[in-house]
Formats: C-alpha cells, structure tokens, sequence
C-alpha cells in the first residue's frame, strides 16, 4: 500500500519544572536514520541515534520556548493535524514534531 513508506513520531516533555529540560521520543513506522533537536531553532544536537536528551534550561530566558525533534531520513504523508481529520498526502513530507514549553 501507498502508507507503507512512513514514520509517525512522538515526542514527550518528561519534565520542564527543574533546570534541565528532559524530553524522550518514539517513533512507528520506518526507522528513521538519527534525529535532529532544536531549542527555539537552533541546533542542540544533531545527527544522534538516542531517544532521550537532556537540555539545560538556566541560560534561558523566562516564557514560552520551542523544542523540535526531526527524524532524519524518514518522511511521513499525514499532517496529523488537532483540529481536523487526517488526509493521506501524495508526497511524503519531512518528519518534526514541535512542543512548546515554559520557562519561569
């Protein structure tokens, strides 16, 4: 079938209380070549084959921040959008998953 191609990501906040920001990922699907992290855009790590990462918060700044995970070298053909069902796209799209979390 057309959806045999696809990798689904998901990326949980584990914790943002203290003075590290743990996030942990998993993925179905493709198993994607390594995966990229970004903190408000910029690179933390890249090309690693963990689940987990760590990322200190005391350099941050108070408010609302953006953390990304792209699972490089797999692609997926849903939008797996909140508000609206899912259509299957003809091309497959890049794999990242955005969350966003606050910084006191």
């Amino acid at each position: 079938g057309v959806v045999d191609d696809v990798t689904l990501l998901a990326v949980h906040v584990a914790d943002s209380t203290g003075s590290e920001l743990a996030l942990e990922w998993t993925t179905l699907g493709i198993e994607p070549d390594s995966y990229t992290v970004r903190l408000d855009g910029a690179p933390v790590v890249e090309e690693t084959g963990d689940l987990t990462i760590t990322i200190p918060l005391e350099e941050l700044s108070p408010g609302k921040h953006t953390v990304s995970v792209t699972a490089n070298g797999a692609g997926t053909r849903y939008d797996l959008s909140y508000t609206e069902y899912d259509s299957l796209l003809d091309e497959l799209e890049a794999v990242v998953v955005e969350k966003t979390f606050q910084v006191k």
